[in-house]
């Protein structure tokens, strides 16, 4: 009797260590998932700020536009190109990250 007691306190004791040796790796699995998940959420948050930044710069582009379009027009669209281009060059950084 004491033998099958002694089995089944050693089974009993190995399928223990087995389960906290399973929680210590889940645990360390979801320390690493919530700290990249912090570092996606803040990502988005910047480029979300960057698309206003950049839906500004171009409701601004495009008032200018037409306000000054008549007056210096070649100037004008000097400066509205390359601000665009610098809006595209914005637009491709976001698309990359």
């Amino acid at each position: 009797m004491d033998n099958i007691n002694s089995t089944l306190i050693n089974r009993l004791s190995s399928k223990i260590l087995k389960l906290l040796e399973q929680y210590k790796s889940m645990s360390i699995k979801y320390e690493e998932l919530k700290a990249e998940n912090t570092k996606l959420l803040e990502l988005v948050e910047n480029q979300k700020k960057e698309i206003k930044e950049l839906e500004e710069k171009n409701k601004i582009l495009k008032i200018s536009n037409t306000i000054n379009l008549k007056e210096n027009s070649k100037e004008i669209k000097l400066k509205i190109n390359e601000f665009l281009r610098e809006i595209n060059k914005c637009i491709d950084l976001l698309n990359n990250k």
